[in-house]
């Protein structure tokens, strides 16, 4: 997601959250390392009902102390909207960044995951309405990535002039191949239904 240009964009919406502090731009967000907490602000591209239902997430208190606080506007919803753009505001949590060659970190890592996992299933099957949007289906998702792959194959044919894109199409088959194999298995397969819930894109983290 591309970072917004316009830094008077970014300022005028942590001024209407009453934040004096500078800010830094950080892949696809903005961090206040001065501030006092610390927060960071996410402009949302995954429309009006998964940003609502990404800041209910955040703010249900079954999550409290698992996912960042979050900070609501004055209106009392869950983002901020400015110039066709939702801003999520949260605080940082405080600590430092995991090490996973570290088997301590990678344990308290998983043992907090698997805490947030059960109480998004008890979240989901309080209200599986409300929250089915959210619900992962791999085998939907899956294939809609294979179908990426595919797209992002054909972008590299058509460029094959850089070092990238030669390389993307030199590996591109065996990956393809291989994610086409787990498809066609998967449903021969018995798995247990995960009532997990997944608050962004499909990307193996957001799960």
């Amino acid at each position: 997601m591309a970072i917004n240009k316009n830094p008077d964009v970014v300022q005028g919406i942590l001024d209407s959250y009453h934040i004096a502090s500078d800010y830094q731009a950080r892949g696809s967000v903005y961090f206040t390392p001065l501030a006092n907490p610390s927060y960071v602000l996410k402009p949302l591209r995954i429309g009006a009902i998964r940003s609502y239902l990404t800041g209910a997430l955040l703010n249900h208190k079954k999550l409290s102390g698992i996912v960042p606080h979050l900070i609501k506007p004055e209106s009392g919803g869950y983002y901020r909207w400015k110039h066709g753009n939702r801003y999520l505001l949260t605080e940082i949590i405080q600590g430092r960044v995991a090490d996973y060659t570290c088997t301590k970190d990678l344990k308290v890592a998983v043992a907090t995951m698997a805490i947030f996992h059960r109480i998004c299933r008890e979240i989901i099957l309080s209200e599986p309405q409300r929250w089915d949007i959210l619900r992962f289906n791999p085998l939907c998702q899956w294939r809609k990535c294979l179908r990426e792959m595919e797209i992002c194959r054909d972008r590299a044919i058509r460029s094959q002039k850089d070092f990238f894109s030669r390389q993307y199409i030199q590996m591109w088959h065996a990956f393809y191949d291989m994610a086409f194999h787990v498809l066609q298995e998967f449903p021969n397969q018995s798995f247990p239904a995960q009532e997990t819930i997944c608050y962004h894109d499909w990307a193996f983290h957001n799960v």
